[in-house]
């Protein structure tokens, strides 16, 4: 493999001269000293000047081991080592420090300031965008999260954040918004369906939503009787026998024109001429009450909390 040519080249405070042999190179510091570096040294920037000037550095700055020293060695080491683990998704993208840095723990100190806390460390605000004053920030680890090539951004009332960022502000859950966002819904759209209790999808929504079915009202009570008092169904045909079994879950279902429905959803078209937009909620917690009395339109939410009241009362 042919050598590099490094001549006249700068790395940090050396200044390549000349070629020494046995992979070195006859260095010269900017104090004047000349020495010979390894080529490896030069390179992946693991030395930058020579050893006298590095103590003289230790102790004018006194960083050497502080916490905010160790993560400026360490973003060096991902930009320019190419043998760093991290090296890919940094130096391998494109990512630099900027000159006032690279050479200069002090100065990236001086511009950074202390490190908050245990929880913080270095964040580029332009995940893109170099080690520089301007584009670095302390951040959390929750908040660097966020700040990834792989987070979703979202631009809603003229604002960008993460989903995640926006769930937390509006008050949503994070996987709700994304999995609407999936199925082709708009921000304003899957946030503002959240909060109503719409569901998701189609396929969420066919499992109690019956307003696309043939089955109307008046369908309805030409084959079956329903009793407000006591909330049962009966055939109107030959002996006129109750109708409906329960499922697992206690909630009698019914079987119209071969189709087979949820009997409390039955009362309310039976009642009202109309399917329910929303859940139909059982008021007293118990699934096989159908009594008029005891069935109100909710959202899921409110289905869940309401159940959960009732549970507790019980409990």
């Amino acid at each position: 493999m042919r050598r590099a040519d490094l001549t006249g080249q700068r790395f940090g405070h050396w200044v390549a001269l000349q070629y020494a042999g046995s992979i070195k190179w006859l260095c010269r510091c900017d104090c004047g000293a000349v020495q010979t570096v390894h080529t490896g040294g030069l390179v992946y920037g693991n030395s930058t000047r020579c050893w006298e000037c590095k103590r003289e550095a230790k102790k004018t700055h006194g960083l050497s081991e502080t916490p905010e020293y160790k993560i400026w060695g360490g973003i060096i080491k991902r930009c320019y080592n190419p043998r760093n683990r991290a090296y890919r998704l940094y130096g391998g993208r494109g990512i630099v420090v900027c000159d006032r840095w690279r050479h200069d723990a002090a100065a990236f100190v001086a511009d950074m300031g202390p490190r908050p806390s245990t929880r913080h460390s270095v964040d580029r605000i332009d995940n893109d965008g170099p080690y520089s004053p301007e584009n670095c920030r302390w951040a959390t680890y929750l908040e660097q999260g966020q700040n990834t090539t792989r987070s979703r951004k979202i631009t809603h009332d003229g604002e960008t954040l993460t989903a995640a960022a926006w769930a937390r502000r509006l008050g949503v859950t994070w996987g709700a918004v994304e999995q609407r966002l999936s199925r082709g819904q708009s921000f304003a759209e899957a946030v503002e369906g959240i909060r109503s209790g719409a569901p998701a999808t189609q396929k969420t929504r066919a499992r109690w939503d019956y307003s696309t079915s043939s089955l109307t009202a008046v369908r309805l009570r030409e084959v079956l009787h329903y009793d407000p008092d006591t909330g049962e169904f009966s055939c109107l045909r030959g002996l006129r026998q109750k109708v409906g079994r329960p499922n697992a879950t206690g909630h009698i279902q019914i079987s119209v024109d071969d189709r087979r429905y949820q009997a409390h959803r039955l009362v309310w078209l039976y009642m009202t001429g109309e399917w329910p937009r929303l859940l139909v909620h059982h008021i007293d917690g118990d699934p096989a009450n159908n009594r008029w009395s005891n069935l109100q339109q909710v959202t899921p939410a409110e289905n869940v909390s309401a159940r959960f009241s009732v549970e507790r009362a019980h409990g």
